[in-house]
């Protein structure tokens, strides 16, 4: 775990002990973590312990790891510099606006993804100036996404999993990545240091069907999701 990485996991584990959470999970790169003892995670999996802000309560937990999370260490881009990135159109790419779908060739990919940036629908994706796009791309692919929180108030965060994760409320403590490296679990609210940016990078291993979502409660749920499809 690199120490940006270990930054997120303290600063995470602090905003949940603060709100009362017996247990956190770990943020790693690959798949991530869970525990298999749903009893230690009592208050994260729903019911009467449950921490409002968690279940869609008065507090809007995207609002609330934003704000814990936006001192974070780690890379940080110019608004400017995310507005390029957001409608840059990747290398080897056939573009359909129509049908916001992006077609890879080749065996190595690159692309830029923004959450939620200003001028587009909120709790939304943006890659080649396009909301959400269908992404495509061969097996064996390897794939790289620098992923930029441009919200101005609340976290978010991209993982790939298998179809159907979108209908959980806390995709974190549900979901692992369908690859490894496929996640980059929450990033802060931006700061005059700028906003937080992180990459992740994985082989696409296995052809298939699968989604890219926030895995931030509640954002897949609103439609922060797209599909990434392994031909």
């Amino acid at each position: 775990m690199t120490s940006k990485r270990a930054g997120l996991v303290v600063a995470v584990v602090m905003l949940l002990s603060a709100i009362g959470v017996a247990a956190a999970f770990a943020l790693s790169s690959g798949h991530g973590s869970r525990s298999n003892n749903a009893a230690s995670y009592g208050s994260m999996m729903g019911g009467s312990t449950a921490p409002g802000w968690m279940m869609g309560g008065a507090h809007d937990p995207g609002k609330v790891m934003g704000a814990a999370l936006a001192d974070a260490p780690g890379p940080r881009v110019a608004a400017a510099q995310a507005t390029r990135f957001g409608n840059d159109i990747p290398a080897n790419a056939a573009i359909d606006r129509a049908a916001r779908r992006i077609t890879f060739n080749g065996t190595d990919v690159r692309l830029a993804m923004l959450a939620s940036p200003s001028g587009g629908p909120d709790e939304t994706f943006r890659i080649a100036g396009m909301v959400n796009p269908t992404v495509v791309v061969a097996q064996g692919t390897r794939v790289e996404i620098q992923f930029v929180n441009a919200d101005p108030d609340t976290a978010h965060g991209v993982v790939v999993v298998r179809v159907g994760a979108a209908s959980a409320w806390m995709p974190m403590m549900l979901t692992t990545s369908a690859f490894s490296g496929a996640a980059v679990w929450a990033l802060g609210n931006p700061s005059a240091a700028g906003m937080h940016t992180d990459t992740l990078t994985f082989t696409a291993t296995s052809n298939g069907t699968y989604q890219y979502l926030c895995p931030v409660p509640g954002h897949a749920e609103k439609g922060m999701v797209g599909t990434l499809i392994v031909t």
